[in-house]
């Protein structure tokens, strides 16, 4: 009789502090979602980048084989500054 109930004592022990150790570690390990830093509000002018019209403008000028490619100078966003992220009203 002792022995039965020294199975059972040792049974519940055992899931005791596997129970423990389950939401302890287990769940400690993730990333909550209150731990998380906020997503970065981007520009949309500039989407992020800080920067407008950084690629060559197409127009309609006929030269040689294709249409002719104007390059214009990168011009720093006037909505955001230049940082890509969205200004704060």
């Amino acid at each position: 009789m002792k022995w039965i109930l020294l199975v059972v004592l040792l049974l519940v022990a055992a899931g005791v502090v596997a129970a423990v150790v389950k939401t302890r570690f287990w769940y400690g390990a993730r990333p909550r979602p209150w731990d998380q830093a906020p997503a970065r509000p981007l520009c949309l002018q500039c989407r992020g980048t800080g920067w407008l019209n950084r690629g060559p403008e197409r127009t309609l000028n006929v030269v040689g084989d294709g249409f002719e490619d104007r390059h214009t100078p990168a011009t720093m966003c006037p909505k955001c500054g230049g940082t890509g992220m969205a200004p704060q009203r």
